[in-house]
């Protein structure tokens, strides 16, 4: 149950209804709330603030710091910030179970260790991460030792080895790059685009695309807005090099089939470079 006010004695007034509302359907059904496992969790950002006062069956409800929902940890601040810990402390524990797998004498191919690794560690990762990923940088980054964790032990790959370089063997994303790509998944015909850029990720970008677009429009938006952003980067760099996986997408670049409205956008920002090559990149 969650209500947004910027007044608290509206906001408790208006949970305290629907509290009561809905009391009163499980008690008519032949059901009964647990007080001791009933929560509430203030969100707020303010230094100097009141708790809210909440009842269930005439007793009040404990205001707590934080509360685990569906597997996640919520904060009154919203910063992830316990959750992170969690979910690093599980991490963790998978990678002990990759270590044995992936003894250097009797171990398993990296091929087979990176499926573990996916499947074990960074399935965690992904979870819920559409949600925490509004937590704040330094905190997201205590996640990312992992992830290179789980990559060089599947890759066999030293201590020493750049971590560009893992993420290109194994053909990994950063994890920041990876939030970005789960939260601009397709849902409920719903499609958005996004474009990274490693080298500067405050000049990524993201946006929504109309309802019912279709996924080749999607890859074709990104490629767009990959070229939008580099002429910002123009004074910084001389060579660009973007990646795309949608193999279709740059079969229509390169046929100059200008009947597709976004083949004519794309074209009327290309003019403006240099001339340009392009790589198809698979998914493993």
């Amino acid at each position: 149950m969650c209500a947004e006010s910027k007044h608290l004695q509206h906001l408790e007034r208006t949970i305290q209804l629907s509290i009561y509302k809905v009391q009163k359907w499980v008690s008519d059904n032949g059901f009964r709330f647990s007080v001791s496992k009933t929560t509430c969790v203030h969100f707020h950002r303010q230094r100097i603030y009141t708790e809210p006062a909440l009842h269930l069956d005439g007793q009040p409800i404990p205001v707590m710091g934080e509360a685990k929902f569906l597997g996640v940890f919520f904060d009154s601040k919203l910063n992830f910030s316990s959750h992170i810990k969690y979910l690093k402390k599980k991490c963790l524990k998978a990678l002990n179970v990759l270590r044995i797998v992936g003894h250097t004498d009797w171990g398993a191919d990296r091929a087979t260790l990176l499926k573990l690794y996916r499947t074990l560690v960074r399935s965690k990762l992904d979870y819920s991460s559409v949600i925490y990923d509004c937590g704040k940088k330094h905190v997201l980054k205590a996640l990312d030792p992992i992830h290179h964790q789980g990559l060089r032990i599947a890759l066999r790959a030293f201590r020493t080895s750049p971590i560009k370089s893992l993420y290109t063997k194994a053909g990994e994303p950063s994890l920041e790059h990876r939030r970005i790509k789960l939260a601009c998944s397709k849902l409920d015909e719903k499609v958005a685009a996004a474009a990274y850029f490693p080298e500067h990720p405050d000049c990524s970008k993201a946006t929504r695309l109309r309802d019912g677009a279709s996924v080749f429009s999607a890859e074709l938006e990104e490629i767009a807005l990959a070229l939008t952003e580099i002429k910002k980067l123009t004074k910084y760099h001389k060579n660009f090099v973007i990646y795309s996986d949608s193999l279709s997408a740059l079969q229509a670049i390169q046929s100059k089939n200008f009947k597709v409205i976004d083949i004519r956008r794309l074209y009327s920002l290309i003019r403006k470079f240099p001339p340009y090559d392009h790589t198809w990149l698979t998914q493993s």
